[in-house]
C-alpha cells in the first residue's frame, strides 16, 4: 500500500541510489553499502499522504470498525521489549495488507489486550506495538506520539493548492464534520481556516493538531468517532489536561482536527484569536453549488491549510 502514495518520490530515490553506485564502481571505491529496506520511511521524510496510507484501514461494516492505534515515532525495539512493550504486528504484514485485512488485525490484536495497555502504530515501519502505560499514566520513554507540530508541519507543506471556503455546500459541511455518536464527546467545534498565526494561538494554550487533513477526510462517521476516542483516552492522561474537559475542533473544509482544554478553547472564542463557524453562516451555505463552482470543483483540489486576515 505504501507504494500507491509514494511512487514518485520513491522512484526519485532509487533513480538517486543508482547514480551513486554507479559512481562508486567506477572509482573503484571501497565502500560497502547497507541496503535499505524499502518499506521503511524515515520520519523525517515522510509525506502526509504515506503517512495517512501507513495507518489506513477500513472496515466491511460499522459494527466490524477497529479502534485505531496511536501513531508514533521510530522506536528503540530492543529497549521498548525490555520495558514491556510487545510487537503484535510486524511491520511488513501490515504494510502489505488491505484496508480490510488490516481492520480485522486489530480486532484480533485488542480481543487479547491486557489492562492499562494501548496499541502504537510505528509510522516508519508499519509495526503496531502494544505498550504498557507507566506508573504515571504515561507512554515507556522510548515511545514519542507524533506532536502537533509535527502534524501540522505535515500539513503545511500541499502539494497543490488549497482547498477554500468559496463554493462549499452545506451537504459538503455536514459531510466533512460527521461524527458518529458525537454526544460522547464534550465539545466538537468547527472553525473557519487558518494558518500559522492561529496554530500558535492554539499551540501557546497547550492545544496541539492530532489527526492529519488526509486522515480526518478519509474516514467514516464511525471511524472519526473512535479516533476522537482513542485520543481523547491517551491525552487526558497528560498533566496538562488532568482535572480538565477536553475539546475538540476541527478546521472546515480542511479536515485537520485539534485538541485543547475546553476552557482554553472558550478563551480563545473571546478574544477571537481564531474564527468559529457560527450556526448563521452554517444555515447560509447553498444546498447545491453554483454554476461556476461546480466548474471549479470538476478540477482536482488538494488540501492545505489557508491563511486567513
Amino acid at each position: 500500500m505504501r507504494w500507491a502514495g509514494s511512487g514518485v518520490q520513491r522512484t526519485k530515490s532509487f533513480a538517486m541510489a543508482a547514480a551513486l553506485l554507479l559512481g562508486a564502481v567506477s572509482l573503484q571505491a571501497c565502500i560497502i553499502m547497507k541496503p535499505v529496506d524499502p518499506q521503511v520511511i524515515p520520519d523525517a521524510e515522510i509525506t502526509a499522504d504515506e503517512f495517512d496510507d501507513t495507518i489506513a484501514f477500513d472496515s466491511e461494516t460499522d459494527a466490524d470498525a477497529a479502534e485505531p492505534p496511536l501513531p508514533v515515532h521510530e522506536v528503540d525495539e530492543s529497549k521498548l521489549a525490555s520495558e514491556g512493550g510487545k510487537k503484535v504486528v510486524d511491520g511488513k504484514v501490515w504494510l502489505d495488507a488491505d484496508d480490510f485485512e488490516r481492520n480485522d488485525i486489530l480486532n484480533t490484536v485488542a480481543e487479547a489486550m491486557p489492562a492499562d495497555t494501548m496499541l502504537v502504530i510505528v509510522t516508519a515501519t508499519g509495526a503496531v506495538w502494544q505498550v504498557p502505560f507507566a506508573a504515571d499514566g504515561m507512554l515507556p520513554a522510548g515511545v514519542v506520539p507524533w506532536s502537533g507540530d509535527d502534524l501540522f508541519a505535515l500539513d503545511e507543506r500541499p502539494s497543490g493548492p488549497p482547498r477554500v471556503e468559496t463554493g462549499l455546500t452545506r451537504p459538503e459541511f455536514d459531510e466533512i464534520t460527521a461524527v458518529d455518536n458525537i454526544r460522547a464527546f464534550t465539545q466538537l467545534y468547527f472553525l473557519h481556516a487558518f494558518g500559522a498565526l492561529g496554530y500558535r494561538e492554539i499551540s501557546g494554550r497547550d492545544g496541539m493538531q492530532v489527526v492529519l487533513a488526509a486522515t480526518w477526510l478519509r474516514e467514516t462517521p464511525v471511524q472519526r468517532h473512535l479516533r476522537m476516542l482513542m485520543l481523547r483516552n491517551y491525552f487526558q492522561r497528560l498533566p496538562q489536561f488532568q482535572g480538565n474537559e477536553l475539546a475538540f475542533a476541527l478546521v472546515v473544509p480542511d479536515g485537520g482536527l485539534y485538541l485543547m482544554a475546553e476552557i482554553a478553547y472558550r478563551t480563545m472564542m473571546r478574544q477571537a484569536a481564531l474564527r468559529m463557524w457560527t450556526s448563521a453562516q452554517i444555515f447560509q451555505l447553498p444546498v447545491t453549488a453554483l454554476l461556476l463552482d461546480r466548474a471549479i470543483k470538476n478540477s482536482r483540489l488538494l488540501i492545505g491549510p489557508v491563511d486567513v486576515p
